[in-house]
């Protein structure tokens, strides 16, 4: 039952900041008019892009891939453009994770790592151009890389076999809080958090479907708080996040239609492709 009054409010905080962005977009129609790119492209793209994000894949990946390769954004632009993009697409992807009629990830984990997650992107939604990003990103590549090899050769050595937990307890739980609050500072950069997630939760022992939830559902928050920051900032590509809102919350839905058949051998191998993508693409960003 308290699954689903949490998929009830995602659902909810989804739906107004797409009236208030859908708000924005009227009032500044010029602004968006003006914004560099095809809107036909980034209409299909982010379909893609929230489709893939509904299996584990990071939105701030592909979509710093879009902006960059389709010469969407200038780079002051796309740490708001990641996070506008997220808001209403993550918070579908959280909330048809959560409204599912049986959720595979423990409440009492997900609250915790939840609200740490709320308070790193308050936290850092505040400090965003006060530190070197650069930095960060080098810092995260080295944990992504060691995650992966660890995750890695504990798959290998079980043979394939995944985890089977739905949720944590004790210190585990309180050092992925605290990994979590970390990774919302940092996420606050528009560096990708969900390949760190995914590896730390899967290391703990966590199922392939579980880990997924839990990560969709975190990482829907840390948009959804540093979103507010980001839109009265205005600092954002008007034509990707308007597609985002629209067809990539469509995106979501199929997505999260599919994800829930994967099973659990194949989801964790995807995942495990996953972040060697992240490792890749990190390496190749500026």
């Amino acid at each position: 039952m308290l699954h689903r009054i949490l998929g009830a409010a995602f659902l909810a905080a989804g739906l107004l900041y797409a009236a208030v962005i859908l708000f924005s977009m009227y009032r500044e129609r010029e602004k968006l008019r003006a914004a560099r790119g095809s809107l036909p492209l980034a209409a299909v793209m982010e379909v893609l892009v929230y489709f893939c994000a509904s299996l584990g894949i990071s939105d701030y990946i592909l979509n710093t891939l879009l902006a960059r390769h389709g010469r969407y954004t200038e780079d002051r632009e796309l740490p708001g453009t990641l996070v506008a993009c997220g808001l209403v697409p993550g918070a579908v992807l959280a909330a048809a994770s959560l409204l599912r009629a049986e959720s595979p990830t423990e409440l009492w984990t997900l609250v915790p790592c939840g609200a740490a997650v709320v308070l790193g992107s308050l936290t850092g939604a505040r400090l965003v151009g006060r530190f070197d990003g650069e930095k960060l990103r080098r810092i995260m590549r080295a944990a992504l890389i060691v995650s992966f090899l660890i995750l890695l050769a504990r798959t290998l050595l079980a043979s394939g076999a995944a985890g089977t937990a739905a949720g944590l307890h004790g210190a585990a739980l309180w050092i992925a809080a605290g990994v979590c609050f970390l990774t919302g500072v940092i996420n606050m950069f528009g560096i990708p958090m969900k390949p760190t997630w995914t590896a730390m939760f899967l290391l703990m022992g966590m199922s392939p479907l579980a880990t997924l939830t839990l990560v969709l559902v975190i990482g829907s928050l840390s948009p959804l708080t540093g979103g507010i920051s980001v839109l009265r900032r205005g600092v954002y590509h008007r034509k990707l996040v308007l597609c985002a809102v629209t067809f990539g919350a469509a995106g979501a839905v199929l997505g999260t239609l599919f994800a829930v058949s994967v099973p659990a051998v194949l989801l964790n191998v995807l995942l495990l492709l996953v972040m060697l993508l992240a490792i890749i693409t990190m390496f190749q960003s500026k």
